[in-house]
């Protein structure tokens, strides 16, 4: 296999995959890494002729999710590392997928702005690899998810198409939902090989504010007073006990003027103290604090619902938790109605069926269950997704359209 990948890109991009790429017991026999979108196209054309599987990667940050086939290729797009485009003056960067945040956030901050996104591994994280995967941070609460920021995209398909969707400018719309469709895709219908991104200024002030109660309840009514006024809130996270402290914890990101940014902290604080919840400063470091947590689980279990039920989403958290021998990291998008349970290493038979009886209660809502996990066993005996429902037909067809020889990605989805 290497010697006939070696004939349609440079030897120095065809390797043997490293043992980052390793998931669930299944080792790749090569990584490529082509260094344009042709020779990205000339390598999936060859594989789907081969029928060689293929996943489609960046940095390798957030290989964690599902594989339940083998895995032939990882097809890397971090060799992609070049800035296409840049007009300051309209909020908008063209690059290409393997840059790194880190290197977008030092070339937009001389524009005083940058990408609103805040992904768990932020700092080594590349663009292709944070719209592939569709992962965000605290930021969510304020500037939704990656398709948000996202207007445009250079995709190679399964079987070697090169396509430019979306466009260039906020207000061209023309494939504004395929963009979306592909932004979250999990590489599941082709490879990004560049995007071009909505920016934001960066705002005037940024602090957290830190505030601590003996009950989850009263953070959450406070949550609900943040959600509710027009206070300049940017992320608000709620911790459970035992997570980064011994206090149910809600941290509150404020981002704005000055004036905005006093006026917010002077409503929280004394909204708090109503409450009879403790307030503090300087929690800023609690952000790197809370991506540690998700980077170094075993198993996620992510439960969603509507905001206005966190509650009750909450509390099926903390039964699972319970279930499972407590002493897990429980953290929750308080704004949004996500919550996280970070898991160690448990006991697959054990947690597959707590994972099944939770998932049951949230559908009961509409709401969903998705387990992400670096155990092999656990992923054998748990269902990552749950049911599809009726979109499932639409989502085979469009699979067939992106790749007809269905290389890409082999069980990172439910088609």
């Amino acid at each position: 296999m290497l010697d006939t990948l070696h004939s349609v890109i440079e030897n120095s991009r065809v390797s043997e995959a490293a043992d980052q790429f390793t998931l669930h017991d299944v080792r790749p026999g090569a990584i490529v890494e082509p260094r344009s979108a042709e020779e990205a196209a000339a390598v999936l054309k060859l594989a789907s002729q081969r029928q060689w599987r293929v996943e489609c990667a960046g940095a390798g940050t957030q290989a964690f999710g599902s594989r339940r086939t083998r895995a032939d290729i990882i097809i890397s797009a971090r060799a992609l590392t070049g800035i296409n485009e840049y007009e300051a003056a309209d909020l908008v960067i063209g690059v290409q997928a393997g840059l790194p945040l880190h290197r977008l956030a030092q070339e937009t901050r001389r524009n005083a702005q940058f990408f609103a996104q805040d992904p768990p591994a932020h700092e080594h994280s590349t663009v292709g690899g944070v719209l592939a995967t569709g992962r965000s941070g605290p930021l969510r609460f304020s500037q939704g998810t990656p398709r948000d920021h996202v207007l445009g995209l250079q995709v190679v398909t399964g079987d070697g198409r090169i396509l430019d969707v979306g466009g260039r400018v906020v207000k061209n719309v023309a494939g504004y939902d395929l963009v979306r469709l592909l932004v979250g895709s999990a590489g599941t219908l082709g490879l990004i090989t560049s995007a071009y991104l909505r920016l934001k200024p960066i705002p005037q002030r940024d602090e957290t504010i830190t505030v601590t109660a003996s009950q989850g309840s009263a953070l959450i009514e406070l949550t609900q007073f943040v959600v509710d006024g027009t206070l300049e809130a940017s992320a608000i996270e709620l911790v459970a006990p035992g997570s980064l402290g011994d206090a149910w914890t809600l941290f509150v990101r404020l981002s704005g003027n000055e004036e905005a940014v006093a006026d917010a902290r002077t409503h929280i604080a004394a909204e708090s103290a109503r409450m009879g919840a403790a307030v503090a400063a300087g929690g800023a470091d609690a952000w790197s604090q809370l991506a540690a947590l998700e980077l170094n689980a075993t198993t996620i279990v992510r439960l969603a619902d509507l905001p206005a039920r966190l509650p009750a989403t909450l509390q099926q958290a903390e039964k699972l938790q319970h279930k499972l021998a407590g002493g897990h990291a429980l953290v929750a998008h308080a704004g949004d109605g996500v919550v996280r349970l970070y898991l160690g290493d448990t006991p697959a038979e054990e947690t597959a069926f707590a994972i099944g009886e939770a998932r049951t209660v949230m559908q009961v809502t509409a709401g969903t269950l998705v387990v992400h996990s670096r155990s092999a066993e656990l992923m054998r005996r748990a269902d990552a997704f749950g049911a599809v429902g009726p979109a499932q037909p639409l989502m085979v067809r469009l699979k067939q359209i992106f790749d007809p020889a269905g290389i890409l990605a082999p069980g990172r989805f439910v088609v």
